[in-house]
């Protein structure tokens, strides 16, 4: 089973000096020069020892075929638009599992994402899988 693990965690400077920045005049971004990676070839860490490891930031590109690793996908999001509510993107309709993880309050918050979910269990219904997140201007998770 292949399993995609987003992590976002909320930091007063960026982890990776790369902030995915969202502004007035932001385009669509792909994340691969953006993102921090690490593969978790026997999927046993958790979300709590995620947060000592090192993320790998030199990935040029996020496909990692067919596996039965774990990847865990770092971003660090800042916005700059008046609205809060954003939403992440991903364009991959044949990912099994997909975890969103996002600090809310101290606390660790989990989304579940993948073609394992039926459709209509979906957060937002579209044949590809999306999550909206709010984010206050100027915040950065």
């Amino acid at each position: 089973m292949w399993q995609l693990l987003i992590l976002l965690m909320l930091f007063s400077e960026s982890a990776l000096g790369r902030d995915i920045i969202i502004s007035p005049d932001f385009d669509p971004v792909k994340v691969t020069t953006q993102a921090g990676i690490t593969i978790d070839e026997s999927s046993i860490f958790s979300i709590n020892e995620m947060e000592k490891i090192t993320f790998d930031d030199d990935y040029q590109n996020l496909n990692f075929g067919y596996s039965d690793a774990t990847i865990w996908i770092k971003l660090n999001i800042t916005n700059l638009l008046d609205s809060p509510d954003l939403i992440i993107h991903i364009n991959n309709p044949s990912l099994d599992k997909i975890t969103l993880f996002r600090q809310s309050q101290g606390a660790w918050v989990k989304t579940d994402l993948g073609d394992l979910q039926a459709f209509h269990q979906r957060i937002l219904n579209l044949p590809t899988f999306a999550i909206a997140i709010a984010i206050e201007k100027k915040n950065t998770v």
